[in-house]
């Protein structure tokens, strides 16, 4: 990875924060996609874990030239480009360490139900005595709200970012998400 864009989010009195992230993320989303790309990583480098869990104003795209440049020869940014302060391209700077940002997933009451049935061929009072509303994970992690093509239902989208000892290679899926790659951090 020799090169980086990174994105500000724009302070905006309609807009609130996450909801421009949501939109920023579901953008660089389908171009990827449309792209078919997965070389290319994510970072944010306000992120925060915890009480308050938040993405923060940035994000940042990792990957070779070419492919940022392929990207942003596209016309993804369609209507975020008042709402952001771009970078432009940029060479990567020495990392200072390396990190992967990737999916996690809660374990919901309502999931765990339907496995059980599935599973156990339990009836679905049966499953929800054997798991109450109040089982499950909560994360304490930041999230992006994105709305699916295939099924219409929105969903939440947990990120984890974390350090790791050295970089890997592996690729990316269609969020710039790590399936086993990692980011160089600076």
């Amino acid at each position: 990875m020799d090169a980086y864009i990174e994105f500000t989010l724009q302070p905006d009195d309609e807009f609130p924060q996450h909801v421009l992230m949501d939109a920023l993320m579901a953008k660089l989303h389908r171009a990827l996609v449309m792209l078919e790309e997965n070389s290319i990583g994510i970072s944010f480098p306000g992120w925060r874990d915890g009480a308050y869990p938040t993405l923060g104003l940035k994000l940042r795209l990792h990957g070779q030239k070419t492919a940022l440049e392929c990207l942003m020869q596209q016309d993804w940014l369609r209507g975020m480009r008042d709402h952001l302060h771009s970078t432009g391209l940029m060479p990567a700077p020495k990392p200072q360490g390396w990190l992967q940002v990737g999916r996690r997933q809660a374990k919901s009451a309502k999931n765990m139900r339907k496995r059980a049935m599935r599973r156990h061929r339990l009836s679905a009072d049966a499953a929800r005595e054997c798991i109450p509303d109040g089982s499950g994970d909560r994360l304490d992690l930041p999230f992006v709200t994105q709305y699916s093509r295939s099924t219409g239902q929105r969903y939440r989208l947990y990120l984890d970012q974390r350090p790791v000892q050295q970089p890997s290679q592996g690729g990316f899926n269609s969020h710039g998400l790590s399936l086993g790659g990692s980011v160089p951090l600076f």
